[in-house]
Protein backbone atom coordinates (compact mmCIF):
# COMPACT_ATOMS: atom_id res chain seq x y z
CA UNK A 1 0.00 0.00 0.00
CA UNK A 2 2.89 2.35 0.79
CA UNK A 3 4.31 1.84 -2.73
CA UNK A 4 0.91 2.60 -4.26
CA UNK A 5 0.69 5.85 -2.25
CA UNK A 6 4.23 6.81 -3.20
CA UNK A 7 3.40 6.17 -6.85
CA UNK A 8 0.39 8.49 -6.70
CA UNK A 9 2.46 11.17 -5.00
CA UNK A 10 5.09 10.97 -7.73
CA UNK A 11 2.57 11.52 -10.53
CA UNK A 12 2.48 15.02 -11.95
CA UNK A 13 -1.23 14.71 -12.75
CA UNK A 14 -3.91 13.85 -10.22
CA UNK A 15 -6.02 11.43 -12.24
CA UNK A 16 -8.99 11.96 -9.88
CA UNK A 17 -9.04 15.76 -10.04
CA UNK A 18 -11.91 17.30 -12.03
CA UNK A 19 -11.66 20.10 -14.55
CA UNK A 20 -12.94 23.41 -13.16
CA UNK A 21 -16.45 24.10 -14.55
CA UNK A 22 -15.48 27.60 -15.68
CA UNK A 23 -13.16 26.09 -18.31
CA UNK A 24 -16.00 24.31 -20.10
CA UNK A 25 -18.18 27.41 -19.69
CA UNK A 26 -15.50 29.58 -21.30
CA UNK A 27 -15.44 27.22 -24.29
CA UNK A 28 -19.23 27.40 -24.60
CA UNK A 29 -19.27 31.20 -24.45
CA UNK A 30 -16.55 31.43 -27.09
CA UNK A 31 -18.44 29.07 -29.39
CA UNK A 32 -21.77 30.85 -28.80
CA UNK A 33 -20.14 34.17 -29.76
CA UNK A 34 -18.76 32.47 -32.91
CA UNK A 35 -15.25 33.67 -32.12
CA UNK A 36 -13.96 30.63 -34.02
CA UNK A 37 -15.54 29.38 -37.22
CA UNK A 38 -14.66 25.93 -38.57
CA UNK A 39 -12.97 25.88 -41.98
CA UNK A 40 -10.75 23.59 -44.01
CA UNK A 41 -7.89 24.70 -41.70
CA UNK A 42 -9.78 24.72 -38.38
CA UNK A 43 -11.72 21.54 -37.74
CA UNK A 44 -13.65 20.47 -34.64
CA UNK A 45 -12.46 17.16 -33.19
CA UNK A 46 -13.77 14.80 -30.53
CA UNK A 47 -13.82 15.93 -26.91
CA UNK A 48 -10.63 15.29 -24.96
CA UNK A 49 -11.16 14.20 -21.38
CA UNK A 50 -8.24 13.53 -19.09
CA UNK A 51 -6.03 12.34 -17.77
CA UNK A 52 -7.24 14.09 -14.64
CA UNK A 53 -8.60 17.57 -15.30
CA UNK A 54 -6.87 17.93 -18.69
CA UNK A 55 -8.89 18.24 -21.85
CA UNK A 56 -11.50 20.26 -23.71
CA UNK A 57 -15.16 19.73 -24.55
CA UNK A 58 -14.88 20.99 -28.12
CA UNK A 59 -11.25 21.16 -29.27
CA UNK A 60 -10.13 22.24 -32.72
CA UNK A 61 -7.36 20.82 -34.90
CA UNK A 62 -5.63 23.76 -36.58
CA UNK A 63 -3.29 23.57 -39.59
CA UNK A 64 -3.29 27.24 -40.66
CA UNK A 65 -4.21 30.62 -39.20
CA UNK A 66 -5.30 33.97 -40.67
CA UNK A 67 -7.84 32.46 -43.05
CA UNK A 68 -5.25 29.99 -44.34
CA UNK A 69 -2.49 32.48 -45.14
CA UNK A 70 -0.21 31.42 -42.26
CA UNK A 71 0.92 27.79 -42.24
CA UNK A 72 1.52 25.99 -38.97
CA UNK A 73 4.67 23.89 -39.20
CA UNK A 74 2.96 21.35 -36.94
CA UNK A 75 -0.77 21.16 -36.43
CA UNK A 76 -2.11 22.47 -33.14
CA UNK A 77 -4.94 21.33 -30.91
CA UNK A 78 -6.58 24.28 -29.16
CA UNK A 79 -9.75 25.27 -27.38
CA UNK A 80 -11.93 28.03 -28.77
CA UNK A 81 -10.73 30.80 -26.39
CA UNK A 82 -7.03 30.20 -27.10
CA UNK A 83 -7.60 29.86 -30.83
CA UNK A 84 -9.52 33.14 -30.94
CA UNK A 85 -6.70 34.85 -29.01
CA UNK A 86 -4.03 33.32 -31.27
CA UNK A 87 -5.81 34.70 -34.34
CA UNK A 88 -6.08 38.15 -32.72
CA UNK A 89 -2.41 38.07 -31.61
CA UNK A 90 -1.33 37.21 -35.14
CA UNK A 91 -3.51 39.88 -36.78
CA UNK A 92 -3.00 42.68 -34.26
CA UNK A 93 0.59 42.17 -33.10
CA UNK A 94 2.79 39.81 -35.09
CA UNK A 95 1.73 40.62 -38.67
CA UNK A 96 2.02 44.39 -38.12
CA UNK A 97 5.44 43.93 -36.49
CA UNK A 98 6.70 41.72 -39.32
CA UNK A 99 5.49 44.26 -41.89
CA UNK A 100 6.99 47.17 -39.94
CA UNK A 101 10.44 45.64 -39.39
CA UNK A 102 10.81 43.43 -42.49
CA UNK A 103 8.24 44.71 -44.98
CA UNK A 104 6.75 41.22 -45.43
CA UNK A 105 4.11 39.19 -43.59
CA UNK A 106 4.50 36.07 -41.50
CA UNK A 107 4.07 32.96 -43.66
CA UNK A 108 4.65 30.14 -41.14
CA UNK A 109 4.69 29.61 -37.39
CA UNK A 110 6.43 26.74 -35.63
CA UNK A 111 4.61 26.21 -32.32
CA UNK A 112 3.43 23.57 -29.89
CA UNK A 113 0.01 23.36 -28.26
CA UNK A 114 -2.00 20.77 -26.28
CA UNK A 115 -0.04 18.65 -23.82
CA UNK A 116 -1.29 17.40 -20.45
CA UNK A 117 1.76 18.23 -18.33
CA UNK A 118 3.04 20.27 -15.44
CA UNK A 119 4.24 23.83 -15.98
CA UNK A 120 7.65 23.99 -17.64
CA UNK A 121 7.42 20.20 -18.09
CA UNK A 122 8.18 19.77 -14.38
CA UNK A 123 6.69 16.67 -12.70
CA UNK A 124 4.58 17.64 -9.69
CA UNK A 125 4.17 21.25 -10.86
CA UNK A 126 0.79 22.90 -11.21
CA UNK A 127 -0.81 21.90 -14.52
CA UNK A 128 0.19 23.95 -17.51
CA UNK A 129 -2.52 25.73 -19.51
CA UNK A 130 -1.37 23.49 -22.35
CA UNK A 131 -3.39 20.73 -20.67
CA UNK A 132 -6.58 22.70 -21.29
CA UNK A 133 -5.81 23.79 -24.87
CA UNK A 134 -5.13 27.33 -23.64
CA UNK A 135 -1.45 27.80 -24.47
CA UNK A 136 0.87 27.95 -27.43
CA UNK A 137 4.66 27.71 -27.34
CA UNK A 138 6.01 29.64 -30.33
CA UNK A 139 9.47 28.45 -31.35
CA UNK A 140 9.95 30.35 -34.59
CA UNK A 141 8.29 32.57 -37.15
CA UNK A 142 9.07 32.30 -40.86
CA UNK A 143 8.46 35.37 -42.98
CA UNK A 144 7.21 35.43 -46.57
CA UNK A 145 10.75 36.16 -47.80
CA UNK A 146 12.06 33.01 -46.08
CA UNK A 147 13.69 34.76 -43.11
CA UNK A 148 13.26 32.73 -39.91
CA UNK A 149 13.11 34.41 -36.50
CA UNK A 150 13.60 31.99 -33.63
CA UNK A 151 12.34 32.89 -30.21
CA UNK A 152 15.46 31.47 -28.59
CA UNK A 153 17.98 33.35 -30.74
CA UNK A 154 15.92 36.32 -31.89
CA UNK A 155 16.09 38.12 -28.56
CA UNK A 156 19.81 38.53 -29.21
CA UNK A 157 19.43 38.80 -32.98
CA UNK A 158 19.18 41.84 -35.19
CA UNK A 159 17.31 44.93 -34.09
CA UNK A 160 14.50 43.98 -36.48
CA UNK A 161 14.22 40.45 -35.03
CA UNK A 162 14.13 41.87 -31.53
CA UNK A 163 11.46 44.31 -32.62
CA UNK A 164 9.21 41.56 -33.96
CA UNK A 165 9.63 39.52 -30.81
Amino acid sequence: MALFGAGLTACSINRFERRDPWRDQAEQVCLAKKLVEPSEFITPIAAMDGPGPCGMQQPFRVTRLAGGSVVLKQRMTLGCPALAEAEAWLADTIQPAANLYFGVPVAEINAGSYSCRGRNNQPGAKLSEHGFGNAIDVMSIKLADGHVITVKGGWRGTEAEQGVL
